[in-house]
């Protein structure tokens, strides 16, 4: 595995302070010997870095590995560096097929936008001027509706062609909780076109709000929380979302066989 030493070190020695461990804790920990780290660094002495080693490390100090070996974290926020990790693990993940992610193509998101198809997505608002039941719609659908972006306001919008857009993933974290990655393209003031790429954590909060006469209602208010945007945060998470972006692009065709599924198999391979 090609890295850069220093920069793994220089990430090693930020953390630990950070942290407040002590480098021979860290090495015991790992299961390495006293002074294993500190040699890393000298090309003469024969200390291999593997693999395991690094990912060892980057446990413990509670980062992901591509990040350890690659970024100065001493140079970056706090907030970019948890970005960082949780996109490069969701990217190692999906590598893995740990995670699966589902599609929706640009298509699907073009009839949610103009009414036809009932999405929801938090980011989805109605646009301006619309009225939720415009009767001469037919009854199944929704008003016409507009991508709100955290991060660039009303800004966004699809493609004219939808077939020349970019499709959207999510992934559903757990039974509440779903990650969204979309694509849109930005109007700037110039009035080029710039693609941008926007990660939301959509959760799904359980409510009730009854009187005391029993009136009232509950069920699952749907909530975005805007985790990072391709356009407006910098260069290294606009590389780290555009890599995730390729990594779950180029795991679109694998084959999925869920855990239900492989029971009723089992069942009849085993009969």
């Amino acid at each position: 595995m090609e890295f850069d030493k220093n920069v793994l070190l220089k990430n090693i020695s930020y953390l630990v302070k950070k942290k407040g461990i002590k480098i021979g804790n860290l090495e015991s920990k790992i299961g390495v010997s006293t002074g294993y780290i500190s040699r890393i660094s000298k090309k003469s002495n024969g200390v291999a870095t593997g693999v395991d080693i690094i990912m060892k490390i980057a446990k413990e100090l509670g980062v992901a590995m591509e990040v350890l070996i690659s970024v100065d974290l001493e140079a970056i926020g706090d907030n970019e560096q948890y970005l960082l990790n949780l996109m490069k693990t969701l990217e190692s993940k999906t590598d893995a097929r740990a995670i699966f992610w589902e599609t929706m193509e640009p298509r699907i998101v073009k009839e949610i936008l103009d009414g036809e198809t009932y999405s929801d997505i938090p980011m989805f608002e109605v646009a301006p001027g619309q009225n939720q039941y415009d009767y001469e719609r037919p009854p199944y659908c929704e008003a016409k509706k507009i991508y709100v972006s955290y991060f660039l306001g009303l800004g966004l919008i699809q493609e004219r062609e939808p077939y020349h857009a970019s499709p959207w993933f999510y992934c559903n974290i757990d039974e509440n909780n779903t990650i969204y990655v979309t694509y849109m393209i930005y109007l700037r003031e110039d009035g080029e076109a710039q693609e941008v790429l926007e990660m939301y954590l959509k959760t799904s909060e359980y409510y009730e709000d009854f009187a005391e006469d029993g009136s009232g209602s509950s069920g699952y208010l749907q909530k975005s929380t805007p985790l990072c945007c391709s356009y407006t945060m910098g260069e290294i998470i606009d590389d780290a979302i555009t890599s995730l972006y390729r990594t779950i692009s180029k795991h679109q065709n694998d084959i999925r066989i869920t855990d239900n599924v492989k029971e009723v198999l089992d069942k009849f391979m085993q009969s």
